[in-house]
């Protein structure tokens, strides 16, 4: 009964970070046709990180209906997407919001927000956690950089092509070598160097973090509600403070 109860809770955490992730890229994509050219959006991390996390689901997804044991390079794939969507979560909180002007404080309780910055990453890390498939191995840390890696390379694909992140260049602004140089640290301006150098350290750090606290949980008999608990409590922290300063 409580195996029966668990897988339970394991498909409907799968399937709240898919329905997260679907509504507040539909969201995004009606915000963007009305804004840029509609397929804009789905250059930028948050949308590819939101994107990958449901795949992720949905192949997990078929291995409970099917009954079959999760292969580990589902689960090696499962931690690279749990790690790429928590950079978004956090990226997005402590670095990007602050520098949204203050006529767009509403973005901070619109769907996309809501959804994508929040409700697909911590359903994700619950999910990562509440799950009982722990046979992750120990390079599965250095792994979690591969989104962002990855990413970074796309970005300057699109930018030697000659192709634009809508009304910018660069999608963010420490990826933006031609207003902030590489190694600049003068008139209020930071290198983008530096800016890799604390994303990498970020990412890892989280990738980090998860592995520890998948291998060192055991094999839990109800949701984890305090670790629920305390993502909503932060992102909610996170938006008001992000409200007040504009």
């Amino acid at each position: 009964m409580e195996n029966n109860e668990k897988r339970i809770i394991s498909i409907i955490l799968k399937f709240g970070v898919i329905v997260a992730a679907i509504v507040g890229i539909i969201s995004q994509q009606l915000h963007g046709l009305l804004i840029y050219t509609g397929y804009v959006p789905f250059l930028y991390f948050t949308t590819q990180s939101n994107i990958i996390i449901a795949i992720c689901m949905i192949f997990l997804l078929y291995f409970d209906f099917a009954n079959k044991e999760v292969p580990r390079a589902l689960l090696i794939f499962e931690h690279i997407s749990v790690t790429a969507v928590t950079l978004t979560f956090l990226v997005f909180a402590i670095i990007l919001a602050p520098f949204i002007p203050a006529l767009d404080r509403r973005y901070f309780y619109s769907l996309q927000n809501l959804t994508l910055h929040n409700a697909a990453p911590i359903l994700a890390i619950v999910h990562y956690l509440y799950d009982d498939n722990r046979d992750i191995p120990k390079y599965a840390k250095p792994l979690g950089l591969l989104s962002g890696i990855i990413y970074v390379i796309f970005v300057y694909i699109v930018h030697l092509a000659g192709g634009n992140f809508g009304a910018t260049e660069f999608p963010y602004f420490f990826l933006d070598y031609k207003s902030f140089g590489w190694l600049t640290i003068s008139e209020g301006k930071i290198g983008i160097l530096y800016w890799w150098a604390v994303i990498i350290l970020l990412l890892y750090g989280i990738s980090s973090a998860l592995y520890y606290l998948k291998v060192k949980s055991g094999a839990k008999k109800k949701i984890p509600v305090t670790t629920f608990a305390s993502l909503i409590f932060l992102a909610t922290i996170f938006i008001i403070i992000n409200i007040i300063i504009k």
